[in-house]
């Protein structure tokens, strides 16, 4: 994997995003938008982010090497992952041509030590290009 490909650590695989805040696609799988960088702004916390981003406090939390993410205010930068749920019946390696990444760099991203398992549902981090 590239240097800097894989902006997140992990140490187990992402949990799935938040259902409903994540849009559907055609074929059953969904994607939160592209990563982005935000700013916390006043009255937000990291779960009203994370939700409006379509997923969850911990990986949010997860994702800016947050240890404590009670300890975020207001003008805390905070750094949005691309995140894939995985459809019924999708593989790694159909996942990585649709998002134009290697096999190999979402296994490294996600830490996932036996590409055989993954399961429908759960998230993914995705390595920027």
């Amino acid at each position: 994997m590239a240097s800097g490909l894989c902006l997140v650590p992990r140490s187990s695989p992402v949990p799935p995003p938040e259902r409903d805040a994540v849009p559907s696609v055609a074929d059953g799988a969904a994607a939160v938008p592209k990563a982005k960088n935000v700013k916390l702004a006043k009255g937000e916390t990291l779960t009203s982010v994370a939700k409006t981003a379509g997923l969850t406090a911990s990986v949010l939390a997860a994702a800016n090497g947050l240890a404590n993410p009670d300890t975020v205010t207001e003008g805390t930068d905070l750094w949005i992952p691309d995140v894939h749920v995985i459809a019924s019946g999708e593989t790694l390696t159909a996942i990585a041509k649709k998002l134009g990444v290697s096999v190999a760099d979402i296994l490294a991203c996600n830490n996932i030590p036996n590409p055989d398992k993954i399961y429908a549902g759960d998230g993914l981090v995705i390595p920027s290009k």
